[in-house]
């Protein structure tokens, strides 16, 4: 089983939280799999941004 995030649109709040819900589920899932996330964004709001990062260094 692949386990990939593929983030699209512009990040915003709604973004943010739905590709951070989905980091959490797979590493709660199996927490000794890597996540690949596949970024194609055109930018958004900066804080958002950050909140994704937190959690990828979580």
């Amino acid at each position: 089983k692949d386990r990939i995030i593929f983030l699209g649109s512009a990040i915003d709040d709604n973004v943010a939280n739905l590709v951070i819900a989905q980091m959490l589920f797979l590493e709660a899932e199996d927490p000794d799999k890597d996540i690949f996330i596949y970024i194609n964004s055109p930018g958004g709001s900066v804080t958002a941004g950050m909140a994704i990062y937190d959690t990828m260094q979580y």
